[in-house]
C-alpha cells in the first residue's frame, strides 16, 4: 500500500470515523448545538467502548484477527453511515450554524488569543516531537509484539510474544486488549504494527487527551470565565512537558508511551471520567444545574457515557479498573452527600458495571 494510501486510511479511521460516529452518542452529553469537540470526544469514546466488546468476546472464544476486523468495521461503518444521517437531517431542517456550534475568534480578547496560539504552537511541537524521536520502550516487545504477530499470522493472543510457539491465554492481557486496536491499524493500513504505533497513533491520542482536558476546562471555567480555559490549557501542556520527573508518571507515559494501555488509561480514561463526573456533579448541583451551563441532557445519558467510559478502561488496563471504581464510588457518594440527590448511586452502580464484570471473569480465570 502506498503512502498517500496509508495516509488516507488513517484520516478515516483516526479522525472520520470517530468524527462521524460520535454525532449519535453527542446527544447524550448535549442537546442543543452540536460541538465539534464533543462529537470527536463520544466518537473515540464509544469507537474504544465498542471495540472493548467485541474482542474481548473474540479474543476469549479464540477467533481470528481478520474476524475481529470484519466485524468491528461493519459496527463502526453502521454507527457512521447513522450518524451521517443524522447530522444532514439536522443541518437540513436549520442550518450549518444552527447545528454546530462555532466559537467566535473576534470575541475573544488580545490576551486569550495570544494564550491560544501559544498552546497551539505547544501541541504542534509535541506532535513533531512524537513522530520524529519516537521513543523506544522496553514493554514494546511483548504489547508491540503481539499487536505485529496478529496482524502478520491473524491470531490474538495465542502465541507466545517473547519466544514465539504456543501460548495460553494471559487473562491479565487478554481482558484488555488495546495491542488489538494496534493490530486492526496495521491490518487496515498495511502498516507494521511498531510503527503505527509509535509515529501514528500518537498523534491521534494526543490530540484526543487535550481535547479531554478542554472538556475537563469548560466545566471548571463556564463562559464568564471563558478566558481561564486557555491558561489552563496551556498549564496543562507545560506539566505534560515538563513531567517526566519519575518513570511512573502519567506525563512519563504520555510522552513516551502513548500508544500503550496505560497511557491510554491514565491519561484519557481516567480524565474522561473526571470530566462525565464533573458533568454530573453540576447536574446535580441546585445553585448551577446543567441545563444552565448550555448542555440540556440528563443524569441517565450521562451514566451511559460513563458506561462507555469504562468499557475504555477495561480495554487498557484490567487492573485500571479497580481504579476507575474506586475514584466513581467516592466521587458519586460525594455528590449524593452533598447535593444530596442520592439518584445517582443506583445510576453509579450501573455504570461501574463493565469495571465489576471484567473483575469477576479476571479473578475466576
Amino acid at each position: 500500500m502506498s503512502i498517500l494510501q496509508q495516509t488516507v486510511c488513517f484520516i478515516i479511521w483516526l479522525f472520520l470515523i470517530p468524527m462521524m460516529a460520535g454525532i449519535l452518542p453527542s446527544y447524550l452529553l448535549e442537546k442543543g448545538k452540536k460541538r465539534i469537540g464533543t462529537i470527536y470526544f463520544s466518537g473515540w469514546i464509544f469507537m474504544l467502548a465498542f471495540f472493548q466488546i467485541i474482542a474481548s468476546i473474540m479474543v476469549l472464544s479464540r477467533q481470528s484477527l481478520s474476524d475481529l476486523a470484519w466485524l468491528f468495521s461493519n459496527v463502526m461503518y453502521l454507527m457512521a453511515l447513522a450518524g451521517c444521517f443524522v447530522m444532514l437531517y439536522g443541518i437540513s431542517r436549520d442550518s450549518v450554524r444552527g447545528y454546530f456550534f462555532i466559537p467566535s475568534w473576534k470575541r475573544m480578547s488580545g490576551s486569550e488569543r495570544a494564550t491560544w496560539i501559544f498552546f497551539i504552537c505547544l501541541i504542534c511541537f509535541q506532535l513533531f516531537l512524537s513522530v520524529y524521536i519516537s521513543t523506544p520502550d522496553g514493554d514494546d516487545a511483548y504489547y508491540v509484539a503481539h499487536a505485529q504477530i496478529a496482524a502478520q499470522k491473524d491470531t490474538m493472543y495465542l502465541e507466545n510474544a517473547y519466544v514465539g510457539g504456543y501460548g495460553a491465554l494471559d487473562a491479565r492481557h487478554v481482558l484488555a486488549p488495546f495491542p488489538m486496536f494496534i493490530a486492526f491499524l496495521s491490518r487496515k493500513s498495511d502498516m507494521h504494527a511498531s510503527a503505527v504505533a509509535h509515529t501514528v497513533l500518537p498523534l491521534a491520542l494526543i490530540i484526543l487527551t487535550y481535547l479531554i482536558y478542554y472538556k475537563v476546562a469548560s466545566i471548571l471555567f463556564p463562559d464568564r470565565e471563558r478566558e481561564k480555559r486557555s491558561v489552563f490549557m496551556t498549564l496543562i501542556v507545560g506539566m505534560q512537558m515538563f513531567g517526566s520527573y519519575s518513570i511512573y508518571t502519567n506525563e512519563t507515559f504520555f510522552v513516551t508511551r502513548t500508544w500503550q494501555g496505560k497511557s491510554v488509561l491514565a491519561n484519557i480514561a481516567i480524565p474522561a471520567a473526571f470530566y462525565i463526573l464533573l458533568r454530573i456533579c453540576a447536574y446535580t448541583e441546585l445553585e448551577r444545574t446543567d441545563d444552565e451551563m448550555g448542555y440540556g441532557t440528563s443524569l441517565p445519558r450521562l451514566m451511559m457515557v460513563l458506561f462507555a467510559v469504562n468499557l475504555v478502561g477495561a480495554l487498557a488496563s484490567s487492573l485500571g479498573l479497580l481504579l476507575l471504581c474506586f475514584l466513581e464510588g467516592l466521587f458519586l457518594l460525594i455528590i449524593a452527600v452533598r447535593n444530596k440527590r442520592f439518584s445517582v448511586i443506583p445510576a453509579g452502580i450501573f455504570s461501574v458495571l463493565p469495571c465489576v464484570i471484567y473483575m469477576v471473569i479476571y479473578v475466576l480465570w
